[in-house]
């Protein structure tokens, strides 16, 4: 079977002789086309990777913003832009001089509490001392073992830790003076 463009090849060139014949003018030569070319190669697997830049806005899976519950002025900290932190770690440590005496003046007040009751406990048990008075010393102990966990709770606003483990971002503070 002979190709369509073989045919046609053919029919123009018989039609260009016969004109060349009918007015005397030479027919022109047209020399066949090449046959196309073909590239014949194996197939295979291969990894292919196209480079793209672009420019845009990361965001982790995980984040926080973490403020204080106190306002207070900034006394320490205590990591780095890009640091990898562990969870509970202490990032930012606030005024707390007031804090801590009275963390001090509060346990000093529980233990006074504490040997006051053991006193008056041990002389209830001989029977020297009031059921109220033995009573009364155990609601000091207790009122002083509150106020201490208060002062603690207080203490504890003041810093800021890291509530789960990972990388800390970009600090927006700063040390005065």
């Amino acid at each position: 079977m002979t190709p369509l463009s073989e045919i046609c090849g053919s029919l123009v060139g018989m039609l260009l002789t016969i004109a060349s014949l009918a007015t005397g003018v030479p027919a022109p030569v047209y020399a066949a086309p090449p046959p196309p070319a073909v590239i014949v190669a194996e197939a295979k697997l291969e990894s292919l990777m196209d480079r793209v830049e672009a420019l845009g806005t990361l965001r982790a899976n995980e984040s926080v913003s973490l403020t204080a519950a106190v306002t207070e002025t900034v006394t320490g900290i205590h990591f780095d832009d890009g640091q990898r932190v562990k969870s509970g770690a202490i990032l930012v440590e606030m005024t707390s001089a007031e804090e801590h005496a009275q963390l001090r003046e509060a346990q000093a007040t529980v233990d006074e509490a504490k040997r006051q009751f053991e006193r008056v406990q041990s002389l209830a048990t001989q029977g020297t001392a009031s059921r109220s008075l033995l009573d009364e010393q155990r609601r000091d102990w207790e009122t002083a073992q509150a106020r201490l966990a208060a002062i603690e709770s207080r203490l504890e606003d003041r810093l800021i830790k890291a509530p789960f483990s990972g990388v800390v971002g970009l600090r927006n503070l700063s040390l005065v003076g």
